[in-house]
């Protein structure tokens, strides 16, 4: 008798030390989940392609929502939406000189506007601001004439996270 409940006592302590399926389960995706959390090790240039490449994307998405009457004015210019994203800190259609544009910003719409009047091509920028932003400028050209440019604000942390 005390043999079987010795036995018994055993086989309920066991089973109880057992997971079960599901927890089983649980376990294994937070396993994945702890991998793809691991530390990455990014070379400056996996992060610029990076960059480039999610500067491109956002200013074909605002490309779309950009309308350009038949005059080319900058003051009739609009925007059909909006574009979102998390890496996206803000965006600004840049046609005129303003007194109010970032350093950079303001060299990049000059190289572009100097390098259109001498009939150069114009081909999309990627600079770096500070250690955590991005700043990627799309120049817009309209029937041959340059209009302005996309001056797109990125997070670069988000964009690591990405990766």
């Amino acid at each position: 008798m005390k043999t079987r409940l010795s036995i018994f006592v055993l086989l309920v302590f066991l089973s109880g030390c057992i997971p079960e399926r599901n927890e089983r389960q649980q376990s294994k995706a937070l396993q994945r989940e702890m991998r793809s959390k691991k530390l990455k090790r990014l070379s400056q240039s996996e992060i610029m392609a990076a960059c480039n490449q999610e500067g491109k994307l956002l200013a074909d998405q605002l490309a779309t929502i950009l309308v350009v009457d038949r005059h080319f004015a900058c003051d009739s210019l609009t925007l059909t939406g909006m574009v979102t994203s998390p890496i996206l800190i803000e965006y600004d259609f840049v046609c005129n000189e303003q007194k109010d544009l970032p350093e950079k910003t303001k060299l990049v719409w000059d190289a572009y506007r100097e390098s259109a009047n001498k009939r150069e091509p114009l081909a999309d920028n990627l600079q770096k601001i500070g250690n955590d932003q991005m700043l990627y400028t799309s120049p817009v050209q309209f029937e041959g004439r340059f209009l302005g440019m996309w001056a797109i604000l990125m997070d670069k942390r988000e964009i690591i996270k990405l990766m």
